[in-house]
């Protein structure tokens, strides 16, 4: 690879070969494949990679959130946008990790929604036509007499 014309594509699908893949586990490469062929590759792959930079990443991040992808998801492919770059130092193709520079999205908490009875009892209807309507009818009176007999557990 040419460091002056090595393109993040051209670097990424090299290093899930050369690097990933033989210092992974499969189920690690396999999620780092996904995220780089579908996310990262078709926004960020045409880019030099000695020119990309912090704010090419915090662009791509913007671009994700605005699609509708979660604080989460965007973490997730900074995790690999991060680890990546990591390699291209140690063989020298660049300089620094411009990752180290941007900052993902902070994951937000959500509360959780609770169903109230109408509620369960409409799911539980709904249910009743499927196999797993005694399933789901067990789970929901577990939790009504665990709530009823220590509420603390629930």
């Amino acid at each position: 690879m040419k460091p002056g014309k090595t393109t993040v594509s051209d670097y990424l699908n090299n290093w899930l070969a050369d690097y990933a893949g033989r210092n992974l586990s499969p189920q690690t490469v396999e999620g780092y494949e996904h995220i780089i062929k579908h996310y990262i590759i078709p926004k960020l792959g045409n880019h030099v990679l000695v020119h990309l930079k912090p704010e090419h990443l915090q662009h791509f991040y913007s671009t994700e959130l605005n699609a509708g992808l979660i604080a989460q998801t965007i973490r997730h492919h900074h995790m690999v946008i991060h680890k990546a770059p990591d390699s291209a130092v140690e063989w020298g193709l660049v300089i620094r990790n411009v990752a180290d520079a941007v900052k993902p999205p902070r994951a937000q908490r959500v509360e959780m929604q609770k169903w109230n009875e109408d509620e369960i009892n409409l799911f539980l209807e709904a249910a009743k036509a499927t196999p797993y309507y005694e399933l789901f009818y067990l789970a929901f009176y577990r939790y009504a007499a665990v709530r009823i007999i220590s509420p603390a557990l629930a």
